[in-house]
């Protein structure tokens, strides 16, 4: 019996050293490939978003939809469908206010201090 377990282990210990890299490699692999595709999502909604910052032109029309329909598809949080008619008949809105490039203050378009209206 002792010379079948014997048998078992060095199985299982040949089978591990084969089979944990293989895994690993794997889901790194996967991993890898999600965040590619991640990466690929996030510079389509940057192109969409600035084509969506200049007003509709007749020209632009077939661009401003397809920029229109990469926002409908690509964020978590989605348009609602009045959002997204919106987008198609007007430009992006210009933000109220900025993050500093250290990300910790924000600040007004002219760089003032921003400061929150008391409610």
């Amino acid at each position: 019996m002792k010379d079948c377990w014997d048998k078992s282990l060095i199985f299982f210990q040949i089978a591990g050293i084969l089979v944990i890299p293989a895994v690993i490699a794997y889901f790194g692999w996967k991993v890898d490939s999600t965040l590619q595709k991640n990466d690929i999502k996030i510079k389509y909604i940057e192109i969409a978003v600035e084509i969506l910052k200049d007003p509709p032109k007749e020209e632009t029309k077939a661009l401003r939809l397809w920029a229109v329909d990469v926002l409908s598809e690509y964020p978590t949080i989605k348009f609602t469908s009045e959002a997204l008619i919106e987008l198609k008949k007007s430009p992006l809105p210009a933000p109220i206010f900025l993050l500093n490039p250290d990300g910790t203050k924000l600040l007004n378009p002219d760089d003032t201090p921003f400061t929150q209206p008391n409610m």
